[in-house]
């Protein structure tokens, strides 16, 4: 059996294309993105939109629109620019503290 070939048109093919310099800026929406040590911008490319729907909110709200939005990958990609020395704070994501409990769960069936 043979893999059906798609040969998109060069329209299809750019709204999929995330040009940097044409990404949405945004630097409001988490609380600590005020403070001049964590001023960052988030740039947002695929998969992140405002959720629908009463009691489901984001943080960025409409401000951070993805450059690509017509696909659903399941995932997000996004940039973080940043001065030296600024960022996001002194608690940055650890994996090392999700995983134990996500390991403990996948052990314990759950």
């Amino acid at each position: 059996m043979s893999v059906p070939i798609s040969k998109p048109s060069l329209a299809e093919v750019e709204k999929c294309i995330a040009r940097f310099s044409k990404l949405e800026h945004c630097q409001t929406g988490i609380p600590d993105m005020q403070l001049p040590e964590f001023q960052r911008t988030f740039l947002n490319v695929l998969g992140f939109s405002q959720p629908k729907g009463t009691g489901k909110v984001s943080p960025f709200g409409d401000t951070a629109v993805a450059a690509i939005t017509h696909l659903k990958a399941g995932l997000g990609v996004s940039f973080v620019a940043a001065k030296p020395g600024k960022g996001c704070g002194d608690a940055p994501p650890r994996h090392d503290r999700v995983l134990p409990d996500h390991q403990r769960q996948m052990e314990a069936g759950v």
